[in-house]
């Protein structure tokens, strides 16, 4: 039977892809972690979405998947996912269901609600990988993807809010 314990971490440590053992609090396992936790909140998002949104948010969590992989590895063996992939979507989207000019307040819609909590945990792995692009551990295209997310979310949570709104109005003759 294969055990999914190591016993590593309970020294305080973990290994990298390559082996490497790090202390849990290594910018490396600060940023994954914070990811995992994003990827598995837009899990919740996708598990309540519209059926409209759930293939996009499901690319999403493969995209964060790849840059997991990328953090994991090291910028030699993995490459960095491009920001501006995430900026064309973002423009579609905004495109598409233009924002107001008023601030927003998570809570239209569950999808939206859920979608904005990401973005703040988005927020939180951004502020974890900076100290891999000081040290050099990660390129900087690593941690202008990572801050793209946040914009990104903040769209799908917004196309989400619109979506539930129309979905509820009631139209009259």
């Amino acid at each position: 039977m294969l055990k999914i314990y190591t016993k590593t971490g309970d020294s305080g440590n973990t290994r990298l892809w390559d082996g490497t053992l790090v202390r849990k609090d290594n910018p490396c396992i600060e940023t994954n972690g914070a990811l995992d936790e994003l990827n598995s909140a837009i899990g919740i998002a996708r598990s309540i979405a519209p059926q409209s949104m759930k293939e996009e948010l499901n690319r999403l969590q493969n995209n964060l998947t790849n840059l997991m992989a990328y953090i994991a590895r090291g910028q030699k063996q993995y490459p960095a996912p491009p920001a501006a992939e995430l900026e064309e979507w973002i423009d579609l989207i905004m495109a598409e269901f233009p924002p107001g000019n008023s601030f927003v307040n998570p809570g239209e819609s569950q999808t939206g609600a859920v979608l904005h909590l990401a973005r703040t945990i988005a927020r939180r792995a951004e502020r974890a990988a900076l100290p891999l692009i000081e040290n050099g551990d990660a390129e900087p295209s690593a941690y202008q993807y990572i801050n793209r997310l946040s914009d990104l979310l903040f769209a799908l949570a917004h196309k989400a809010d619109a979506a539930a709104t129309r979905d509820t109005l009631v139209k009259t003759p």
